[in-house]
């Protein structure tokens, strides 16, 4: 199949020349500086590591008196309920159980109240800011690199610098412009909505106002994903044409015309690529991070921080196969 085709090249295009993956683990450890920077300078720090600790202790102690329960104890239900329940009242329950337990441990909000100042209003913006610059140069770099992989050669450091340079602004003005064609036909379920209630009140005719807006949504979701199909390798197209955001645009649209189905294809590798790696990731990362803040040693946060970021070079080797398959893909698209 092409698609299995495809995704083995990626990955070894990224096996032979692991440089494609450091665009990727370099903004994965720009956002943990950024995020680590923002919390110390304006004082989250102590709160927020107060509070994890807290939530920590909280929920072991939990776990400790579940355990120690026994079916025929008169509470054993009802604290099932209240700890794993999905009801409004098992939530409320556990929020109630769970603010108690932190007032008698002494902890107050107001260290965090404290924190909203102008200065750590200017300092999120200024952290924020430095991270876009990052995400635009190192994303653009990780889409020069991924081409360049994608012809089944090294990527020479010259090259993929050139390429991610002549190609930095007309990335950003590209991006823009796929923000705007993706939100253009919400834009227009809302504008029809909004004709359906005036002309058909819901009071008055409720089926045909109902009926109207399923219709009105149905079309919102196949014109959506026919616009994501079509434009599916606007990117790709402007890395290895060297074309500008209006001709890669277009010459997306073109490459796609009559072969949805096999965008679709591709599309569904890259997200189980990348869908994947995110999902199995994710909660080892979050975890990992949260014993970063909570750390009560010097072994234990040094530890931490090799797993961190060895789970950051595992996801950034992932994230790296899925970019250099689009590209493959994209390069097996235009073949006749």
């Amino acid at each position: 199949m092409d698609f299995v085709r495809d995704v083995k090249a990626a990955f070894r295009a990224v096996w032979l020349d692991r440089k494609v993956v450091l665009p990727e683990l370099f903004l994965g450890l720009v956002f943990l500086s950024v995020v680590s920077s923002f919390f110390i300078f304006s004082g989250l720090a102590g709160p927020s590591s107060e509070f994890l600790r807290l939530a920590q202790e909280y929920r072991s102690q939990k776990e400790i008196y579940l355990a120690t329960l026994n079916f025929s104890d008169p509470g054993y239900l009802a604290a099932l309920e209240t700890e794993y329940g999905d009801s409004p009242e098992a939530q409320s329950r556990r929020s109630a159980e769970f603010s108690a337990y932190l007032v008698a441990h002494n902890f107050s909000w107001s260290g965090f109240y404290e924190l909203v100042t102008v200065q750590n209003a200017v300092l999120l913006l200024v952290h924020i800011g430095l991270f876009v610059v990052a995400a635009i140069y190192l994303g653009s770099l990780k889409f020069a690199f991924s081409a360049l992989a994608s012809t089944g050669r090294k990527v020479r450091w010259r090259e993929g610098f050139r390429l991610s340079h002549s190609q930095v602004l007309w990335m950003v003005c590209l991006s823009v412009l796929l923000v705007l064609v993706y939100l253009s036909p919400l834009f227009l379920l809302g504008f029809f909505v909004w004709l359906v209630a005036l002309f058909f009140p819901s009071g008055t005719y409720f089926p045909v106002t109902v009926l109207s807006v399923l219709m009105l949504f149905v079309v919102f979701i196949v014109v959506y994903a026919s616009l994501v199909l079509r434009f599916l390798f606007s990117f790709q197209v402007m890395y290895v044409d060297d074309a500008g955001p209006f001709a890669a645009l277009r010459n997306s649209f073109e490459v796609t015309r009559g072969r949805k189905l096999r965008a679709f294809g591709v599309l569904v590798a890259f997200l189980a690529i990348t869908g994947g790696a995110s999902s199995l990731l994710a909660a080892p990362m979050y975890q990992a991070f949260f014993y970063l803040i909570v750390a009560s040693s010097p072994v234990a946060f040094y530890a931490t921080l090799v797993f961190v970021l060895g789970v950051l070079v595992l996801f950034s080797f992932v994230s790296s196969v899925g970019a250099v398959y689009l590209f493959v893909a994209y390069r097996n698209f235009r073949k006749p």
